[in-house]
């Protein structure tokens, strides 16, 4: 056999494989309810392999070449209305995901089964990689040196080795260098997270994307908290009458009732002491402006009394007074003979 021939023969059974895989792809398309596309660039072949083993039942995952899927669902286009529209977004390692299962469980199925992996060098760091200062399980040795030559200050206390002060080694959005990774490795830091990226999803004649597919439980049970809110306000307002409502009624009508009693200075069990403190305050209120007033237990102010006037000098101390004066003359006078 000539080597044309065997070359021609060889290119005939290519060919035939890739009809036979386009062929396959459009009947599984035809089968399932929607098909999606996902990125599995990143992915290593262990983890493909786990996450058809977590999913099977639920999708099936099947990669292709580009041009091959793209035939598959160009095939298709006439009893799928629309499917076409999902081309354009086949692009790089791209696998066709199939499913009857609700598109948006299936994506929430793929967000729990995301995974971390170490760090090799070379790849884009998806978090700040933080190492915070204190003490590590490493023993004395060349790893100080090497903790240092990243960066990261270090030194050894109690026979441990340990970080003296907070180092941020690599920020969000930043290659990861080969020395680092061997690092965060032995610090057991995985800072990449591996799984199933869903680009988007064809059902029914609507192409859904990534974005919209991706659940968020944090925001959608903030959603509901705060709708829940609204509702219990406006069906309290409007005296919207259920399980719920009720007891907050109760309780508003209760109080309600109560305020009226007071201001109409109503007496019941309820508001007979609330009556009598609100009386005796405002006794005690008008006291303090009334003269000579006495409240029971309250201290009224009185008027000081005017000091007694001095009592006026008794004439027998004037004569005792004059008396000592004219002594006292009569001595001097004496003295000049």
């Amino acid at each position: 056999m000539s080597a044309a021939k065997v070359k021609q023969e060889k290119v005939s059974a290519a060919i035939a494989e890739k009809i036979r895989i386009v062929d396959d792809l459009a009947g599984m398309i035809q089968k399932y309810k929607w098909i999606g596309l996902a990125d599995i660039a990143r992915i290593p072949a262990g983890n493909m392999t786990q996450l058809r083993r977590n999913l099977r039942g639920k999708l099936l995952i099947r990669a292709s070449k580009k041009t091959l899927i793209k035939r598959a669902i160009e095939a298709c286009a006439k009893s799928k209305p629309g499917i076409d529209k999902i081309i354009p977004h086949i692009k790089g390692n791209t696998a066709i995901l199939l499913s009857n299962e609700n598109p948006f469980k299936v994506q929430w199925s793929l967000q729990k089964l995301r995974t971390t992996l170490p760090a090799k060098g070379g790849e884009v760091s998806p978090i700040d990689i933080l190492i915070p200062a204190g003490p590590t399980n490493f023993k004395p040795g060349p790893i100080v040196s090497e903790l240092q030559k990243v960066g990261i200050t270090a030194g050894i206390e109690s026979s441990k080795v340990v970080v003296k002060k907070d180092k941020l080694l690599v920020k969000k959005g930043e290659t990861i260098s080969r020395d680092v990774a061997q690092i965060i490795t032995k610090m057991d830091i995985k800072p990449l997270e591996v799984g199933l990226d869903m680009i988007c999803v064809y059902e029914a004649g609507t192409i859904y994307d990534s974005s919209v597919l991706m659940i968020d439980e944090a925001r959608i049970e903030n959603d509901m908290r705060a709708a829940h809110a609204r509702t219990l306000a406006l069906a309290i307002g409007l005296r919207w009458l259920n399980d719920t409502t009720l007891p907050i009624l109760m309780g508003k009508a209760k109080m309600e009732a109560l305020a009226v009693a007071q201001a109409i200075a109503y007496v019941t069990p309820e508001t007979v002491q609330l009556l009598l403190l609100r009386a005796s305050a405002e006794m005690g209120a008008l006291a303090a402006h009334v003269p000579d007033a006495k409240v029971e237990g309250a201290a009224v102010p009185t008027a000081k009394s005017a000091p007694a006037p001095a009592e006026a000098p008794k004439k027998e101390e004037k004569k005792e007074e004059r008396k000592s004066a004219e002594e006292a003359a009569s001595g001097l006078g004496s003295l000049f003979g």
